[in-house]
């Protein structure tokens, strides 16, 4: 049997999903030879551009009965194919365990139609690993083989990484190509009309905003119960074995550790082997429950990110794994809201050390902190930037820069720290 590799990447620039700008990249590998594909679109969402990569590279395929390798760093796209969620929503006539319509039908339905003739494996990768030292690269290998099996060699995992570059590359190049067109236009607007000077101005301080960094948990959500029910299902599903029991009340007595302080918290009496097993099946529940279930969000939430988004770059910050937080953006519609995110299982260290990460690799220059537990608040004051506690969450602070009661009062209490 032939066998093809294709990576993909999407992306999406813009805070908000109206009035943005997306692409697309995939690399076609096969014989010893490769092929570049890229494009895009305006006024999409980051999973709209993830599947589009994928779709274009099988298009390009001539023949059936290949063996597709399919190398992405979108757990939406990994997971979906790896559990199969598209049987139950293809029974359930393309609705959700929620009832509501599943996104992105028409591209997931394409995907099938797609793939049907080949033989076909997924690959989860971690995006944009590129200037890692090479201790931090052995521990991302680690990871990958995690994700996907022992069988790749770290040379492989390697070349893996630098096809991911390559596909994020070009899934800017719409994106930046349509940035140039839109500074054209400004430009020659201006030429035209000086009156237009001030709001040119504007574009460009727009460029440089100050950022809130979002803690997750607690912060901008409540998904204790569903976690819980994922976790306690995968449980007596594939460990009957463990009279261990997962609640709401379990998993908010975790907010603020790391996975494997987690971990250890629930499982201490278990080897690492096996809390490792252990947490690897509960992540896949997990991710895929969210998607369809997701956690509670606060009164006013999504009126008040809106408005937040407005002034300020919003990020994530969180301790949890990959796909986590695509599961809260995907599952509460907020795809193309933040700017960006980091978690733990990304960068193996501490919530300060992730959020040092995150202001480097954006070039943010002013940020605040929102945080519900003094974790947060160490986080912060690790990474050299002002805190604001959420009293609404589940935990407290001591003396922060600023207090938010409910999470409508977040604007007022940014504004007074910028």
């Amino acid at each position: 049997m032939k066998t093809v590799n294709i990576y993909t990447d999407g992306a999406c620039s813009g805070n908000q999903n109206e009035n943005n700008t997306g692409g697309w990249g995939c690399i076609l590998e096969f014989g010893g030879r490769t092929k570049e594909l890229c494009g895009g679109e305006v006024n999409t969402t980051n999973n709209r551009m993830e599947l589009s990569a994928l779709i274009s590279a099988l298009s390009a395929l001539k023949e059936k009965g290949l063996a597709v390798n399919i190398f992405s760093d979108s757990s939406y796209l990994v997971n979906c194919f790896r559990q199969k969620w598209y049987v139950n929503w293809q029974k359930n006539g393309w609705k959700n365990s929620s009832k509501k319509p599943v996104e992105n039908r028409g591209l997931w339905e394409t995907l099938l139609s797609l793939l049907e003739g080949q033989t076909a494996s997924f690959y989860l990768v971690k995006g944009h690993l590129d200037g890692k030292s090479e201790e931090q690269m052995k521990k991302e290998y680690e990871r990958f083989r995690k994700h996907n099996g022992p069988s790749f060699n770290y040379d492989e995992f390697l070349k893996t990484a630098e096809m991911n570059w390559r596909a994020d590359e070009l899934a800017n190049v719409f994106i930046n190509e349509e940035r140039a067109r839109q500074n054209s236009i400004q430009e020659n607007s201006a030429a035209e009309n000086k009156e237009t000077e001030p709001a040119m101005k504007d574009n460009t301080e727009k460029a440089k905003r100050p950022a809130v960094i979002f803690d997750l948990d607690g912060t901008l959500w409540d998904s204790s119960i569903q976690v819980g029910e994922a976790w306690d299902n995968a449980i007596r599903e594939n460990f009957p074995q463990i009279p261990t029991r997962i609640t709401a009340d379990t998993m908010k007595a975790t907010m603020g550790m790391t996975m494997d302080n987690i971990m250890m918290y629930i499982f201490g009496d278990r080897s690492q082997e096996e809390r490792d097993a252990i947490l690897d099946v509960m992540s896949e529940y997990e991710i895929s429950y969210l998607y369809d279930h997701p956690g509670t969000l606060f009164p006013e939430e999504r009126q008040t990110l809106r408005v937040l988004a407005e002034n300020y770059d919003l990020f994530i910050a969180s301790n949890c794994q990959i796909g986590y937080i695509e599961a809260f953006l995907a599952g509460c519609g907020f795809t193309g809201l933040f700017r960006g995110h980091i978690c733990y299982g990304e960068t193996l260290l501490p919530k300060g050390e992730s959020i040092k990460i995150l202001l480097r690799e954006y070039g943010i220059e002013k940020a605040v902190m929102v945080g519900d537990t003094d974790k947060d608040q160490e986080a912060a004051v690790f990474a050299g930037i002002p805190f604001i506690h959420a009293a609404y969450g589940f935990g407290s602070a001591k003396d922060p820069e600023g207090t938010a009661d409910s999470f409508e009062a977040l604007p007022a209490a940014v504004g007074s720290i910028f």
